[in-house]
């Protein structure tokens, strides 16, 4: 084994090693694991004040694992390059979500997505698996309606001079390739045929923002547009008056 094979199976490795304070049940080094991420699983206990305080909730003090993403690759990229954050918490929990839930649908193996599909006939436990699998083809028609099947404003004002495409990089390919596909904007843009420059990276950023935005959602709350998205580690909240 060459010195470049070496340092190929130590770099992966690495990406898949699980940090310490993880404990030692979870297996260290398992390559087809892929990259993972540690985090604090919390819970939020009310103070005699009316706030909250964070709470670790891992077992024996522990932190727990997830499985590492585009988004994480892109947050170290930045921090390397000393950008500002590139997506909100409430964005990227939209896209973790929207990956799961196409993951844990298409691995169902159901291809009928409403009501009258469902055969007669079944146990309970077969009907709630149906019903389950037909309210997460509903809630990804939605996602998909929310998303579009267009091509963002700020794609398209690019100048060609600027990008130097082949293809029109659509909003919802987009989303895909980055949330489902694992891939960085950058990478995005390869793809494509498109130059990878500070522009094209902004704009296609931006349409991913605005794309993750639009599944997010908005509700009126005492006459001001208001969100709130994000699991126990990441929840945040913005809001902005009605125009």
């Amino acid at each position: 084994m060459n010195a470049n094979e070496r340092d190929r199976l130590a770099c992966v490795a690495g990406l898949s090693m699980v940090p310490d304070q993880c404990g030692p049940a979870i297996v260290r080094i398992a390559p087809a694991r892929g990259a993972v991420v540690a985090r604090d699983d919390v819970v939020y206990h009310e103070t005699s004040d009316g706030g909250f305080r964070v709470v670790s909730n891992g077992f024996d003090g522990r932190l727990g694992l997830r499985r590492g993403d585009a988004f994480d690759r892109m947050f170290d990229q930045a921090k390397k390059a000393k950008v500002a954050e590139l997506f909100t918490p409430e964005q990227v929990s939209m896209g973790r979500f929207y990956r799961d839930l196409t993951e844990r649908y298409v691995s169902s193996g159901m291809k009928c997505s409403s009501f009258e599909g469902v055969g007669g006939g079944a146990t309970a436990a077969v009907d709630d698996r149906m019903d389950r699998i037909i309210m997460d083809a509903q809630e990804l028609n939605r996602l998909h309606d929310k998303i579009g099947s267009g091509v963002a404003k700020a794609v398209r004002r690019v100048r060609p001079s600027d990008r130097g495409e082949r293809f029109s990089i659509m909003d919802r390919r987009l989303v895909d390739m980055v949330c489902l596909e694992d891939q960085c904007v950058s990478g995005v843009l390869r793809m494509h045929g498109w130059a990878v420059k500070g522009v094209t990276v902004k704009a296609v950023r931006l349409a991913l923002c605005l794309a993750l935005d639009r599944m997010i959602g908005r509700r009126l709350v005492n006459d001001a547009q208001h969100c709130t998205f994000g699991d126990t580690a990441t929840m945040g909240e913005w809001s902005c008056q009605k125009e």
